[in-house]
Formats: structure tokens, sequence, C-alpha cells
């Protein structure tokens, strides 16, 4: 079988695609003590021959690739240096790049074309803009969690809390109702600023696209329906566009492997 491993800071998720579905299992925490034995559970439990790996956690690359070494998996490594001749990145230090981000935009300009706009909202939230195929210019800043976090942490009186839907009539009567509504809102709109900023760069019309578990976590808490009409331009939701990217990169670029 072949799977793909993409490594974030906050959990691990490992792909497959069986009977022309995309399944996904979830590694909850990238950084636990039993993340040794849960990737080593799945290798087992999937019987891999061919595993394509994305990460932005050094520490857990090196284990992981240590891991399949053993079972003789054909292992590939997937690195923003390897999308060289897959991506026109114009004047940017691509190689400095998050390897995630690269696979991501690369998706999205598989699919949507050379003028797209790619919000991938995980622990940080960052933003990629593509120009007539031309890799243009990035953002990023703190995901919804992060936030939360960094909230807690430098003020006294704070514990932590879980997110909340939003409250009805935009009525806040509690601190942590309060959080979570200006977190929640903060991060809408700067996807809405963020857009209309980039949208001098383009002559023509973009095409904006959204990812990552942080968006999930907001349609879960709000609803697609209320979300669309928080951000009122048209934008595709992509639930596994890091799975498309990376299959398609890893065709191409060990292709290019072989051909060099």
């Amino acid at each position: 079988m072949k799977i793909v491993i993409d490594i974030g800071n906050s959990n691990i998720k490992i792909y497959t695609h069986l009977t022309g579905n995309v399944r996904r299992l979830v590694i909850s925490n990238t950084m636990d003590h039993y993340v040794k034995s849960n990737i080593e559970g799945a290798i087992d439990l999937l019987k891999v021959e061919q595993a394509t790996i994305c990460s932005v956690v050094p520490v857990v690359t090196d284990l992981t690739i240590d891991l399949l070494s053993k079972y003789n998996i054909d292992i590939k490594l997937i690195e923003p240096a390897n999308f060289s001749k897959l991506i026109d990145f114009g004047n940017i230090d691509y190689k400095q790049m998050g390897a995630d981000r690269v696979v991501t935009t690369y998706a999205a300009i598989e699919k949507y074309g050379p003028n797209v706009i790619v919000f991938d909202l995980g622990t940080a939230i960052t933003v990629d803009v593509v120009v007539k195929g031309v890799y243009t210019s990035g953002y990023i800043f703190p995901g919804m969690n992060l936030q939360k976090s960094a909230l807690i942490a430098g003020a006294n009186q704070l514990s932590d809390f879980e997110f909340q839907s939003l409250q009805s009539n935009n009525i806040c009567i509690d601190t942590n109702s309060q959080i979570s509504d200006g977190i929640i809102f903060g991060i809408i709109g700067a996807i809405k600023e963020f857009v209309n900023t980039s949208k001098s760069h383009f002559e023509n019309e973009s095409t904006v696209v959204l990812t990552g578990g942080t968006l999930y976590e907001l349609l879960r808490l709000i609803g697609e329906k209320k979300l669309r009409k928080l951000i009122d331009f048209q934008w595709y939701y992509e639930k596994n566009l890091m799975y498309s990217g990376l299959i398609a990169a890893s065709t191409k670029i060990r292709e290019n492997d072989e051909s060099e």
C-alpha cells in the first residue's frame, strides 16, 4: 500500500487511498511520547510499501524515516527544493518555506489555475498568493489555538477554555465567549483583509482556497452557511488539499529523480 504522511506542528496525518476514497488516520499530538509506537502501529496495520512524507518537524521526520527504513519501505521526503521545476517562485526564497505551504500551493495551482490565494488554517495560518503562475507573496500569523494560548499565558487570571459557537446577536456576556468570538472574528476579518489587499496583484479574478484543521473547527463551530455569509466572497473549501498535492507532486518528483 502507498501512504502519505503529513507531519505538522500539532498532529500527524496518515492518508491512504482505498476503493476510491481518501482515508485519514490522525495521530493527535506530534510531540507525544507515544508517537513512535503510534506510527509503527499504523505501518503494521496498513502493510505499507511506499511512503511520501511532508514534514515541518525535523525531529519527528528523522524518527519516522528511521521507522519506515526498518520495513524496507520506498520513502520520499518532500522538501521545498523539490518544487523548483514545478512552481515559479520568482524572487521568493522558497527554500526557507515550510514544505506544507509549498505542497498546498502546488495543489491549488494544479486544480484552480495560475491565479490563486491559498489560506491554510492550522497551528499557524499561512497565506500564499500566486499571480499568473508565479508565487508572488505570502503571510503568516498565529492560528486559533496559538492566539488563545498566548492570551492565557500572558494574562494571569485567565484559564483554559473550549471555543464556543458564535454568540447569538453577537452579544458576549462572559470572558470566555468574548475571547472565543474575538479570535474567530479576528481570523475571519484577517482572511477578508488579506484577500482585499492581494487584489492589487491581479489583473483578472483570483480563486480563493481555504484548507486546514482550523477551518474544519470553524465550520464545526459556525456552520458552513454562516461562515460563507461572514466571508462574503466566493471561496472553495478543500479538505484534502495536502493529500492531493503530495500525491501529484510526489509522482512528478519521483519521475524527475529517475530522469536525472
